[in-house]
């Protein structure tokens, strides 16, 4: 009976189990040829499949990621197609919203323009009625003028005889009221007050009784001349003012007490009359000034009504002006709407090739899944062990692994180029601005000082990777010692510590107070990560790396060592110098 063939889970775990063999039968053909080897030991197959993990997780990720890109791509452009179809419908109500507009803004225009016109108008009515306004006004000052100067010539008159009145003493009056027959002059005065008062007296008594009422001064003082009558006035005049005794200074004699108060009914009648003889002035003045309010008001209504026009004139203009904006906002719109169909239409048209590669590229992406174990497994197999030798035995051993893949049914990119599979173009530029020669060999050796899982061990008889290292890490302040240097250990427990990088040299003299450091032997206490150095406890950094290096070639490193490195060989060989030759040249 046949053996069943493998499945594809065992061709891969023999396919690791074959490179990890390869290696031995390597170092067995190199010791048969007298040449140098390296001990290969179960370290470096744990390396292998620890560098196959990290590098199937990272490439399958660039590779979901790029197919993700590449959908999203494909999902834009069916979007875009369908974003014109809609921007063209958006179009056609564009121009219908700017129509609108357009006309919105003209009818405000017209708008504006009666009202400016109106309010032009009334500016001009209200000129002319400022003008009436201001000859009535005029008018009205001279004519209070006039009237002024008349009264003022009586007033003072007026005023000397209250403040007469005033003066009379209370004693006086008193005597006067004590009168059972009083002298003739005296009760004329007193009857002729009594009258002007409005009392009405037959007698004596009467009179007493207006005299002894106590407000009889005040009444006078404060008399208003303006409601004495004409036919009280006519009256006074021809009853008492008639008799030719009837005068001040025959009153006065005949009692201090009337004297003040015969002056006063005299003043009072004779501002009376001037009141009657200005008061067809004063009618005029009033009707006037009534006149002048009207037009006043006139005045003030056509203000407003001018105000009113200029605020919505005012308005109108801020209306027109965000209309106008409004307008060409849209036009704007349909412009920028316009142009992005078309630019669309265009980026469409000349996306169809690229919209047909990007399919294409689609379609490819399981063929690049298929692919990726055999292109992840043949390059964690370079990383874990291609380093200690040359450039022609790297690509020896490469093709040994590829032809057992193919042997193996294990698919892999025939094409596949190792520096360009495990370093970027920023990668590579940022190398060579860092003095790194740009040949395979070196690239290669670059790519395996960033992506070691033990720490390296460089073999550099130039010193180009030296000065490569340093000018790689100088910002992170790289520290260069030796095992030969005292100040080692010092410059170790900093470099711990402080999670600096370090650079020892000198490494054909190794010092095994290393070991802990290459086996990573760490261990956590109380939130610290530490690691024993001699009898000494240092904290341990994260961001620790170590270089170790020799110039001398010829080393022979015990397998304890080259079980805990990564060996990068920068020596270049006759046989490297001819693999890095193109064919042809």
């Amino acid at each position: 009976m046949l053996p069943k063939p493998p499945t594809h889970r065992q061709a891969i775990v023999n396919a690791f189990v074959f490179i990890h063999q390869t290696m031995h039968v390597l170092n067995t053909r190199l010791s048969k040829r007298g040449m140098k080897v390296t001990a290969i030991t179960p370290r470096h197959y744990l390396d292998f499949i620890q560098h196959y993990v990290t590098l199937y997780n990272e490439k399958r990720s660039d590779l979901e990621e790029q197919q993700l890109h590449l959908n999203v791509g494909l999902g834009k452009i069916s979007d875009t197609v369908s974003q014109v179809e809609e921007l063209r419908k958006s179009l056609a109500k564009k121009q219908i919203q700017l129509d609108e507009k357009n006309d919105l803004a003209n009818k405000k225009l017209k708008q504006m323009m009666e009202d400016q016109t109106k309010a032009e108008q009334q500016k001009e009515a209200s000129k002319d009625v400022r003008e009436k306004l201001a000859v009535q006004k005029q008018e009205i000052a001279v004519r209070t003028e006039k009237v002024m100067i008349d009264l003022a010539e009586v007033e003072p008159t007026v005023r000397e005889a209250e403040n007469a009145v005033k003066n009379i003493k209370r004693q006086h009056l008193v005597e006067l009221r004590a009168l059972a027959n009083p002298p003739v002059l005296v009760k004329l005065t007193l009857e002729c007050v009594a009258h002007l008062l409005g009392e009405k007296c037959a007698d004596w008594k009467d009179i007493r009784r207006v005299l002894m009422n106590a407000d009889f001064i005040t009444n006078v003082v404060h008399f208003d001349t303006e409601k004495l009558s004409d036919k009280l006035r006519e009256h006074v005049k021809s009853t008492f003012f008639s008799q030719k005794d009837f005068t001040f200074e025959n009153v006065d004699k005949a009692s201090k007490a009337c004297g003040p108060l015969c002056k006063w009914a005299r003043a009072q009648v004779t501002y009376a009359d001037m009141l009657a003889s200005v008061d067809p002035m004063r009618r005029e003045v009033a009707k006037l000034t009534s006149d002048a309010k009207i037009t006043e008001d006139g005045v003030k209504d056509v203000i407003d009504r001018i105000t009113k026009l200029e605020n919505s004139i005012v308005m109108y203009k801020e209306e027109y002006k965000d209309l106008i904006s409004e307008a060409q906002n849209i036009k704007n719109e349909y412009t920028a709407v316009q142009n992005k169909v078309e630019r669309a239409g265009a980026l469409i048209k000349s996306l169809s090739q690229e919209h047909e590669r990007w399919s294409k590229s689609s379609t490819t992406f399981q063929d690049q899944m298929e692919t990726l174990i055999g292109d992840v497994l043949l390059s964690g197999a370079f990383l874990a062990y291609a380093g200690y030798f040359d450039q022609q035995l790297r690509d020896t051993l490469f093709s040994t692994w590829s032809s057992h893949l193919v042997q193996a049914g294990i698919t892999f990119r025939q094409d596949l180029a190792r520096t360009e599979y495990l370093s970027n173009a920023d990668d590579r530029l940022q190398w060579t601005a860092n003095a790194l020669p740009s040949d395979d060999l070196c690239t290669e050796n670059a790519i395996m000082l960033k992506r070691f899982n033990r720490y390296p061990l460089i073999i550099d008889p130039s010193g180009q990777a030296t000065e490569f290292i340093m000018n790689e890490y100088r910002d992170r302040k790289i520290t260069k010692s030796s095992f030969l240097d005292d100040s080692f250990k010092k410059n170790l427990e900093s470099a711990l510590r402080f999670g600096n990088p370090i650079l020892v040299q000198d490494c054909e003299n190794y010092d095994a107070i290393l070991n802990p450091v290459l086996n990573r032997e760490l261990r956590r206490t109380g939130g610290r990560v530490l690691i024993t150095i001699g009898d000494q406890d240092i904290d341990f950094s994260p961001t620790f790396n170590i270089f170790l290096s020799t110039r001398d070639p010829s080393v022979e490193f015990p397998p304890d060592l080259c079980s805990r490195v990564t060996f990068v060989n920068f020596t270049v060989t006759r046989n490297s110098l001819s693999a890095s030759v193109p064919t042809g040249s």
